[in-house]
């Protein structure tokens, strides 16, 4: 009996080790390409479709309903700080931007949104 335990445990080992060595492969680099042509800073690389409904961006205005304010530091903050990254890296104009603090998830929060 002894000696059965003695296998058990030497199988369980190997089986761990061989695991263990399986799973260790490091993922593959894919090869590096050179951009065929550089762009300037804050340019797109593609000009963005025409569309058919005159929606440009100079024309659009993007509105954000936030249940607490940006000064708790949480959810909100972020998702200012994120609408503030979206509004520089497509040059947006501060009017273009209509955000919401501390409207309640009530007719306020409907008002809001229809505003």
């Amino acid at each position: 009996m002894q000696q059965l335990k003695k296998w058990i445990v030497i199988l369980l080992c190997v089986a761990f080790v061989v695991t263990l060595v399986a799973c260790d492969k490091e993922p593959e680099e894919p090869p590096k390409t050179e951009p065929a042509e550089t762009q300037g800073e804050g340019e797109p690389s593609v000009a963005p479709p025409a569309r058919e409904d005159g929606v440009t961006l100079e024309n659009i205005k993007l509105g954000f309903v936030h249940i607490t304010d940006p000064s708790d530091m949480g959810y909100t903050y972020n998702h200012d700080l994120g609408t503030q990254n979206m509004a520089k890296e497509l040059g947006l104009r501060d009017d273009q931007i209509i955000n919401k603090f501390n409207t309640n998830e009530d007719q306020a929060c409907e008002a809001a949104l229809r505003e």
